[in-house]
């Protein structure tokens, strides 16, 4: 396999473990064709038992968090997110990691959040069946 190569995977099983920061449980191993992944307990396990692992550390996952699982792990990832939109905060990761977003991409994306009010997306939400439009919302 490509060592330089990123993969994005649904996982039977393993996409059932929820995203816990604090969780003592590790998911290891490679996520490359032929290779292996598997949850490591950290603790002790019993039966009945919700088994978490967490999805990134420190405030450098939420960015990947919205864009790739559509949540923010705790307040602490809006006033990241937030950071980044007036350019106090430097993007974590992506093809702009380490940069700041560009002040085009921080006014196309403000542009774009003013257009909408929380009473206008509940509404579509209630109205719509389109399943792009309602996650995209």
């Amino acid at each position: 396999a490509d060592e330089n190569v990123s993969y994005r995977l649904l996982i039977p099983f393993l996409d059932m473990c929820n995203h816990d920061r604090s969780s003592l449980h590790v998911l290891t191993g490679r996520a490359v064709p032929g290779g292996e992944l598997k949850v490591v307990a950290g603790g002790p396990i019993q039966v009945g038992d919700q088994i978490n692992i967490s999805y990134g550390g420190g405030m450098v996952g939420n960015d990947r968090f919205i864009q790739d699982y559509g949540f923010l792990d705790n307040e602490d990832g809006y006033q990241m997110i937030a950071e980044q939109l007036i350019g106090k905060k430097k993007m974590a990761e992506g093809a702009n990691a380490g940069r700041y977003m560009s002040i085009a991409d921080r006014d196309r994306t403000m542009d774009n959040l003013r257009q909408t009010k929380m009473k206008d997306d509940i509404k579509l939400l209630e109205e719509t069946t389109d399943t792009s439009l309602k996650l995209a919302i």
